[in-house]
């Protein structure tokens, strides 16, 4: 009997060793912003935090006027990821998913993302925020590509000179393609010149206390 409360006791500590190594290596890899440079934080994390609630639950539809009227592009995810030092620091992202896949979502569910971005806190309302781009496969995120912007209220976030702007709108017209299978290719072209309008911004809430989020 001895023999097996020695035994659970040996298992317990190490249970709590091993929780307390993988909460220490979450502060370490992302207690400054620094350390997001090839992935996004588990999913799991306890410093995300949804950002969007909706009647359609944590996402936000994004329609277009389509000949078909079959016109949810894509579905937007607002989430923040607070800092492990400093909980009134928070980096603000935006998660993308196709539009087809709203049938399947459930309030707290992001079904089949494919890209996220991320824009950081600046220390000053001076400085320049740094924004960062992944891409989503089978809910695996690798880093694609960082800049700098400005910190303006309604500041685009996607420059017109970094690369994720093409691939951005290149994933846009593919939805846009799958939803007018049946549309002319006049349609679709028409459609394109629209698609840059739906690229988020930069909202400031507070400039002083550095609030802001992106939409």
């Amino acid at each position: 009997m001895k023999r097996l409360l020695l035994i659970v006791l040996l298992l317990a500590i190490c249970i709590s060793v091993v929780a307390s190594n993988a909460m220490a290596l979450e502060k370490s890899l992302y207690q400054t912003w620094r350390e997001w440079d090839e992935s996004l934080p588990l999913w799991d994390s306890k410093y995300w935090n949804w950002s969007t609630s909706t009647q359609d639950g944590r996402y936000v539809p994004i329609a277009i006027n389509t000949p078909s009227n079959k016109n949810i592009l894509f579905l937007m995810t607002g989430l923040h990821f607070f800092c492990t030092k400093d909980y009134k620091k928070q980096a603000s992202i935006i998660i993308y998913s196709p539009g087809k896949e709203a049938k399947y979502l459930e309030e707290y569910n992001i079904p089949n993302p494919k890209f996220a971005l991320v824009v950081f806190p600046p220390k000053t309302s001076k400085e320049k925020v740094i924004v960062r781009a992944y891409e989503i496969t089978d809910e695996e995120s690798s880093f694609l590509e960082e800049w700098k912007i400005s910190f303006k209220h309604l500041q685009p976030v996607v420059s017109k000179d970094v690369k994720f702007r093409e691939i951005f709108l290149g994933w846009l017209i593919k939805q846009l393609q799958e939803l007018e299978r049946q549309g002319s290719e006049k349609d679709i072209e028409k459609q394109k010149e629209v698609l840059v309008n739906i690229l988020p911004c930069l909202f400031i809430t507070d400039e002083n206390k550095l609030s802001f989020f992106i939409g």
